[in-house]
This record gives C-alpha cells, sequence and structure tokens, in this order.
C-alpha cells in the first residue's frame, strides 16, 4: 500500500517511466520518471475503452488528495458517467496544457528571464499549428516539421533554442501525465552548436567606440557599457540604479540576474562611471525599459 515514505523511496527507472500501483484503489498508482517526477494516476476502462487519469503531481498533490480524486472517480463510474467527461475541452489541447506549463511551472522552477524566452519560442513558433491539437496527438513528425520550417527560413540558433524549448515541454508533459513518451525522444537537436571564436580587433573596437560615444542613443549607451565591462548583454540590459556603488566603483548584480545564480561584483573604471552618472536611464529604472521592442 502506498503511504508518503513508500512514495519517496520509489525506485527511479534508467529510462522510460515505472508505475507503482496502489493496494488500496484498483488502478490508482504513483508513475515516475527517468527525471525522477513522481505523479499520480487512475487507470480505468469506460465502455469497454481503456482510459487513464491524471491526478495531480507529487508532492504538490498529497497521496490522500490523489486518493480522494481517484475515489470521486470510481464514484462517477458507478453512476454510468465518464469521470473525465467534465473536464474543460480545452484541457489536452496544446494551448490548454501550455498554459498550465507556464503558469504552473516555468513561472516557479526558471528565472524569470528564461521562463518569459521558453513561453516566447513555444507560442511563437509552435503555438500558431498546435493550438487546437490534442498534446496526444502530437507525434516526432509534428515537431520535426515545425523545426524544419524554421531551418528553411535560414533560423538556424532559432531551431535549435525552439527545439529545446519544446523538449522541456513535452518532458513536463510527460511528468504530468499527460502524455505516455515525449515526441522528442530519440530527436537530435536541428544544428549543431558552433562557438563564436570571432573577436573584434583593436581597430574595430576604437570603430565602435568613435561611432556610439557622442551619442545618447539606449542602445549606443548599452554598447558602451558592453566594452567597457565585457558582462552578458542580458545583464547590461537589466542594470539598475541600486546595483552601483560608484563610491566604491563596484556594480554588484543580485544572484536573480546571472547566469550561474551567483551574485556577481563587477569593477567600474572612470569611464564606465562617467556614463553611468551621466545617463538618466540608470536613476529611474532599469535601463532594459527603455530599449526597442525587437
Amino acid at each position: 500500500m502506498l503511504n508518503d515514505l513508500v512514495i519517496r523511496k520509489l525506485l527511479v527507472p534508467s529510462r522510460g517511466v515505472a508505475q507503482y500501483p496502489d493496494g488500496r484503489i484498483s488502478g490508482f498508482g504513483v508513475r515516475v520518471t527517468a527525471s525522477g517526477a513522481k505523479s499520480f494516476y487512475l487507470a480505468y476502462r469506460f465502455k469497454g475503452r481503456s482510459r487513464r487519469m491524471s491526478l495531480g503531481r507529487y508532492p504538490y498533490t498529497s497521496l490522500a488528495e490523489a486518493r480522494a480524486r481517484a475515489h470521486l472517480a470510481m464514484v462517477e463510474m458507478g453512476k454510468g458517467r465518464d469521470p473525465q467527461a467534465d473536464r474543460p475541452q480545452t484541457r489536452d489541447t496544446f494551448s490548454g496544457v501550455l498554459d498550465e506549463f507556464v503558469e504552473g511551472y516555468l513561472k516557479h522552477h526558471n528565472r524569470a528571464s528564461s521562463a518569459a524566452e521558453t513561453e516566447r519560442l513555444l507560442k511563437s513558433y509552435f503555438l500558431p499549428t498546435w493550438q487546437k491539437r490534442k498534446v496526444t496527438d502530437l507525434d516526432k513528425g509534428d515537431v520535426t516539421a515545425i523545426l524544419d520550417g524554421i531551418m528553411a527560413r535560414g533560423k538556424i540558433s532559432a531551431a535549435r533554442h525552439a527545439f529545446a524549448a519544446v523538449r522541456k515541454f513535452f518532458n513536463w508533459t510527460m511528468d504530468a501525465g499527460y502524455i505516455e513518451t515525449s515526441p522528442c525522444a530519440g530527436l537530435k537537436p536541428p544544428a549543431k552548436h558552433v562557438s563564436r571564436d570571432r573577436v573584434l580587433s583593436d581597430d574595430e573596437l576604437a570603430l565602435i567606440w568613435k561611432h556610439t560615444a557622442k551619442s545618447a542613443d539606449t542602445a549606443h549607451i548599452v554598447i558602451r557599457i558592453l566594452l567597457l565591462t565585457a558582462q552578458r548583454t542580458g545583464e547590461v540590459c537589466g542594470m539598475a540604479w541600486e546595483e552601483f556603488n560608484t563610491a566604491d566603483r563596484i556594480w554588484s548584480m543580485p544572484s536573480n540576474r546571472t547566469k550561474n545564480n551567483k551574485p556577481h561584483s563587477v569593477p567600474l573604471s572612470d569611464t564606465a562611471i562617467a556614463i553611468i552618472k551621466g545617463s538618466p536611464l540608470f536613476q529611474v529604472g532599469r535601463l532594459r525599459s527603455s530599449l526597442p521592442a525587437t
């Protein structure tokens, strides 16, 4: 019989999904994926058809809550009704599941910038085509068709990032019990990542500085700070006035603004401090809000 201690100690399969049935309610159990995600399910037959109902992910859904939901489903079947008949029609569609993925997972398990980018990729490249499709009907061919279309437009990097986003989505969808296997399983990224080894020469850096030095344009301010600090574009664009200690000549970024989730301090030159003090953009909030939409 399942209990919290048993569930916590369930073996994680090396690949695929393992199912552990309960000893109290027939068809009720826990699914464990190779990533270690655990979710409750109820397998049943209705009018001769095998059905599966997702009852929530552990530990966000407790064992008692999942058992209660399974019991209610059994009561519905006893009355001759399919317990999933009243579920919203959009729940199992790509659009509905995507909303649940964004609100219930991405925004709680990813940095704000990463969550926003994953959401953008999914909604830009996959939602227009798959909006009303059921996630259970999507397969490898559907995934490759979208990625091939992106590649055909010459967007190699975008295709690679789109693949990473949709793979994350389907892994979560599988963990949540919507699908048995991910359509991305066995698929390789559409293009190999090529490390960039091109660096600007001193003459090129001097030319860029010359063309931006006397400009108050937001993009030019960003470029100059990038040249002076050698930090990431996203970090510079997210600068806030309260991050600066100009007396000690230090720019301190909090952990939620860095790629490795660790606080990071950057020494500032006199020129960098002069640009920061001289630009009203840093004194009214984040510089990103002043950048034009792209």
